[in-house]
């Protein structure tokens, strides 16, 4: 699952879609529960954030749905 979650946002990176780049590394954060996955996590909330998403958890909860977290 970590492969295709990075995978996802190497992708999204590469289409020039940063919105859904960083969903999948806030999803990948959460699934991967360790320290990189932290890293992933708030380096992906903060880079939302920055791009002026008020709530980055509703936001991704619309760009990738299905996750428990």
């Amino acid at each position: 699952m970590a492969d295709a979650g990075r995978e996802a946002a190497n992708g999204f990176d590469t289409m020039q879609m940063p919105l859904y780049a960083s969903a999948a590394r806030y999803r990948l954060g959460q699934l991967l529960d360790n320290v990189e996955g932290n890293g992933l996590f708030h380096g992906a909330e903060a880079d939302l954030i920055e791009r002026g998403i008020v709530n980055p958890d509703r936001l991704v909860g619309m760009l990738a749905p299905g996750f428990s977290g």
